[in-house]
């Protein structure tokens, strides 16, 4: 059994031809990375324009108490007055002692 051991020009070719590979891959990534990057940062530019350029829209959701619109957000959808919250007496702790 004989083993050849290839030569130094011959492993530095296959090297070199690793490394040509290597690089074309990440040509492509960066390419394909600086693209992409380019068309999300120009459609971000175009989002942010666009509220400017729309017409003025009236408020769906306009204060009338004899059509609401949507139930209130804690899902009582009568309308009656708001009273605020009446504060809770609390107990008296004078007579508690430690022994």
């Amino acid at each position: 059994m004989t083993i050849t051991i290839p030569s130094d020009e011959a492993v530095g070719l296959q090297i070199k031809r690793i490394i040509a590979a290597v690089a074309l891959v990440a040509v492509a990534f960066y390419a394909a990375g600086y693209t992409l990057g380019t068309a999300v940062h120009r459609l971000n530019a175009s989002l942010t324009r666009l509220p400017a350029a729309l017409p003025t829209i009236t408020p769906v959701l306009h204060h009338d108490p004899a059509h609401p619109a949507l139930p209130a957000a804690h899902g009582n959808d009568r309308p009656r007055a708001v009273r605020p919250r009446q504060p809770q007496r609390q107990p008296s702790r004078s007579g508690v002692g430690f022994a």
